[in-house]
C-alpha cells in the first residue's frame, strides 16, 4: 500500500483504497476479491469487525446509485 495522504492508502496494482481515521477504516475498490483479501489480511493481524456495506463514514451519509454508477455524499 502506498500512502497517498496521512489517512489514505492506495494499492495501485489491485485498485484498492483505504481511508482511515483513528480506528475507523473504509475500504474501497472495484475488485471485490481484492477487497476481501485485504480484509482477511487485516483480520489475521488485528482484532476488527466488518460492518458490511458502508452507509455512513465519519458522519457522512453515503448513498449509492448502482445503476448509474454514482455515489452521493451528504
Amino acid at each position: 500500500m502506498i500512502p497517498a495522504d496521512e489517512c489514505l492508502y492506495w494499492h495501485p496494482q489491485k485498485g484498492v483504497y483505504v481511508a482511515t481515521h483513528v480506528d475507523d477504516f473504509l475500504i474501497l475498490g472495484a475488485n471485490g476479491n481484492a477487497i476481501q483479501e485485504l480484509k482477511n489480511q487485516l483480520s489475521n493481524r488485528f482484532t476488527m469487525k466488518d460492518l458490511g456495506q458502508c452507509h455512513t463514514f465519519l458522519g457522512i451519509e453515503i448513498l449509492r446509485d448502482r445503476p448509474n454508477r454514482k455515489i452521493h455524499l451528504s
